[in-house]
């Protein structure tokens, strides 16, 4: 039960509450009480320092942080003039402390554009309020008095209740926690309504099959949900891109260039972007028409796709040419080249920020860089030569699930790294993974929930596996198809999970 008392810090009443606060990029929480009733940026470094989180990156860079809570799949960075209470925060809200660094300029958009199509293609409470509190810096607790409570003393610490309620967490819970921006990401709104108290959501425990969609000839390697959840498309080695609705009625057919290996919807579903052979189309989904093609920016079969969500007007495609490509999709333009890897690429996936990307390779690297220059983040991460052909950043918070051809999951932080070393290969970060074990062979495709909770992995075996990584381990069911699952994708509501198995996608509802 969510505990709020009041306590009396110079003759001013103070509300408490607890909260629960994220402590590391599995997902799991800590109940901290705070006081309500102070501004957040005298709340944050109290937090900073009660915590032992790191002043400086591993490069030496200094850090700032700040309070964030996420609210129906959205993050909300809470406003520093204003109080948890203000800001509409309930007993038992789940917060985190996000870090960036202080210095630095990021760029808002990429470079301009140049004129003309490219050859690759054709067709309440404020600081005021408070002028009563003694002056703060980020040591606070060296200049906060005792709070008094009928029956008991306090800590120094005036904005955070300790009895036992929190323990130092350490430096890997802001290594977890940070963005590694030059500049705080814009996340909206910056204001948070009031709400009430949200209902714990519930854990599944099983799946049953909704619907079987057997359009397809061959064995399908694609799947992609649309944004609100009413349409999806497939593709497969028959060359075909297929846009259905829930009910498996088919509304577009593309045929293209080779095998359809990847699918890319644009965030306000206005768009699809296709991979096939060496090609990236893009199409109207529901005209079926074509409104762009590449057709020789790729020399090799492309492998991935993927569409930024903070940032609607890029998508990143990746090939079996070693290379990806961040397109700007109005002018239909490539604006970033990546070049860094050796071998083939099998996967991408983009960072909450919109503006990172990791890229997974068949010699068994991942890539971390920024799609505005096409500078890494840091080190490199290798885990064993193993190919890695899935990834995907959780849709918040910093986690990056890897999967690999030797059956194993892997969980890193992507965008901090604790330790680097220099390699032939330039920086390589050190950090070792969580590693998740379900799978008997090749992993070949996962997802996240859009509320970052569960994680779903499909592979060789004919496993679909159901993970909650931030209470366990081990996956929360299975479920078994009688062929390799190529692709997967979870409805945008994270009821339902789209499987691709043989010439078959699956619709699968939790339960």
């Amino acid at each position: 039960m969510p505990i709020e008392i009041e306590v009396e810090i110079g003759g001013k009443d103070m509300q408490v509450l607890e909260i629960l606060l994220e402590e590391n990029a599995l997902g799991s929480v800590r109940p901290v009480e705070v006081v309500a009733n102070v501004p957040v940026s005298l709340l944050v470094p109290a937090l900073v320092e009660e915590l032992n989180l790191p002043q400086t990156d591993s490069y030496g860079r200094q850090l700032a942080y700040r309070l964030c809570s996420a609210f129906e799949g959205r993050v909300f960075v809470l406003p520093e003039d204003k109080s948890l209470g203000a800001s509409g925060i309930q007993p038992g809200a789940k917060l985190a402390l996000d870090c960036y660094l202080v210095s630095g300029f990021m760029p808002s958009r990429m470079p301009n554009d140049q004129e003309g199509y490219d050859r690759s293609f054709y067709s309440s409470m404020t600081l005021t309020d408070y002028n009563n509190l003694p002056a703060l810096d980020k040591h606070t607790s060296a200049l906060i008095p005792s709070i008094k409570k009928k029956g008991r003393r306090l800590t120094r610490r005036t904005f955070i209740l300790l009895g036992g309620a929190v323990l130092g967490i350490g430096i890997g819970y802001a290594t977890y926690r940070s963005s590694m921006n030059s500049n705080p990401p814009k996340m909206e709104p910056t204001v948070v309504s009031k709400r009430t108290p949200l209902t714990k959501p519930t854990i599944p425990t099983m799946a049953r099959a909704l619907l079987s969609f057997t359009q397809h000839q061959q064995p399908v390697h694609a799947v992609a949900w649309s944004p609100v959840g009413s349409m999806l498309a497939s593709g497969a080695n028959d060359g075909r891109l297929l846009i259905w609705n829930t009910a498996g009625v088919v509304h577009t057919q593309v045929q293209q260039a080779g095998p359809v290996r990847a699918i890319a919807w644009s965030p306000d579903g206005q768009k699809i972007a296709a991979g096939a052979a060496n090609q990236v189309t893009f199409l109207d989904p529901l005209a079926g028409t074509v409104l762009a093609r590449s057709t020789h920016r790729h020399t090799a079969a492309v492998t991935a796709l993927a569409w930024s969500t903070s940032h609607p007007q890029w998508m990143v495609s990746g090939a079996l040419d070693k290379q990806a490509v961040v397109w700007n999709t109005t002018t239909y333009h490539p604006q970033t080249i990546f070049t860094r890897h050796t071998s083939p690429i099998e996967s991408l996936s983009w960072a909450p920020d919109g503006q990172t990307v990791a890229s997974s390779s068949h010699g068994g690297v991942v890539r971390v860089w920024n799609a505005i220059n096409g500078q890494e983040d840091h080190g490199y991460y290798f885990d064993g030569q193993t190919p890695l052909r899935a990834s995907a950043f959780a849709p918040s918070g910093t986690q990056l699930a890897v999967g690999g051809d030797d059956s194993i999951v892997r969980l890193w932080n992507g965008l901090v790294c604790l330790q680097q070393s220099q390699s032939e290969f330039g920086n390589q970060c050190m950090d070792a993974p969580t590693h998740l074990h379900a799978h008997t062979k090749i992993v070949r495709t996962l997802a996240w929930s859009s509320d970052a909770r569960l994680l779903a992995t499909g592979g060789d075996d004919g496993l679909l596996a159901i993970w909650y990584p931030a209470q366990s381990h081990v996956p929360l069911f299975v479920l078994h198809h009688d062929a390799p699952v190529q692709a997967l994708m979870w409805s945008p509501d994270g009821k339902q999970v789209a499987t691709g198995s043989g010439n078959t996608v699956t619709i699968w509802e939790l339960q």
